[in-house]
């Protein structure tokens, strides 16, 4: 039997006056009201990211650009550690796979270059390379483009006649068909 003021709702913060239960509002952040869940996890990731020195998640979302498509596959970034107090000169740690650790070490200068001027400043001195399995990243693939409209072809084919180059008036020619046909419908 239960004491007036003891119930099962009390180790929550409620009381109980007479037969019914008072609960406290709960002191989290919870606004009360649903979130959509794509305005939640930039939050979520955005502390993730920085517990593991990441200044933007940008270096992780755009590797393959940074590095290029062959690091990118054999490697992935682990966490950056700057000096303390100071947002330049990290060390950045890598995981490799091991067939590939000389490589990447071997291209460690050409790699911390593409990575300062990604950033714009000299973020990263140093890289760090633990060997281990990689998760495989596939690369999305684009979606076939459809053929152009025959006329915008055939517009496109006038307007480019004085282009000597075959390769660079065939990509002009489909370009330019592309464009007309998507501004006119």
């Amino acid at each position: 039997m239960l004491d007036r003021g003891q119930c099962y709702g009390s180790e929550f913060g409620g009381t109980v006056t007479g037969n019914k239960m008072r609960v406290k509002p709960s002191s989290s952040n919870r606004r009360g009201y649903s979130a959509q869940l794509t305005r939640l996890i930039p939050d979520v990731a955005k502390k993730a990211w920085r517990s593991r020195g990441f200044i933007n998640h940008e270096i992780l979302s755009r590797w393959g650009d940074i590095t290029g498509p062959e690091t990118a596959q054999q490697s992935v970034p682990i966490k950056m550690v700057f000096p303390r107090g100071e947002r330049m000169h990290a060390v950045l740690h890598l995981k490799v796979t091991p067939a590939h650790a000389l490589m990447v070490q071997h291209n460690e200068p050409r790699i911390i270059e593409r990575i300062n001027g990604f950033f714009g400043y000299s973020a990263v001195s140093r890289i760090r390379i633990h060997q281990g399995p990689v998760p495989n990243r596939t690369t999305p693939k684009a979606a076939p483009t459809p053929e152009p409209d025959p006329k915008a072809l055939a517009k496109s084919d006038r307007l480019t006649k004085p282009v000597k180059d075959d390769k660079l008036r065939a990509l002009l020619q489909r370009w330019g068909a592309d464009i007309m046909h998507k501004y006119r419908s």
